[in-house]
């Protein structure tokens, strides 16, 4: 199935747009890319009202976050241990370097 972007005009395989349940076909009206530059202009024009949002949802569900950083740890503890382990030998080989 391909579908054209309501932005770039540009004809493109289903795969390359995002899921929009309230669309018929169930996919956003533009692509993903198109989706993705409008994010960045947004971020980049609201930046401190985005981190202030941001910042005030930390602080109001902190219970919330932790708790899913617990169970997403518990889930996945080797690959976060490999990652940890990866993280300290690199800051090692960038101490003994400097």
């Amino acid at each position: 199935m391909f579908k054209p972007c309501l932005k770039c005009h540009i004809v493109k395989p289903a795969s390359e747009f995002g899921c929009a349940r309230s669309q018929i076909d169930g996919l956003n009206v533009y692509c993903l890319e198109c989706c993705r530059e409008k994010s960045r202009l947004h971020y980049k024009q609201n930046r401190e009202r985005v981190l202030e949002a941001s910042a005030a949802y930390s602080e109001q569900n902190a219970e919330k976050i932790s708790a899913r950083k617990a169970r997403y740890y518990v889930e996945h503890r080797e690959e976060v241990q490999q990652r940890v382990a990866a993280y300290k030998r690199s800051k090692r080989k960038q101490g003994a370097t400097s």
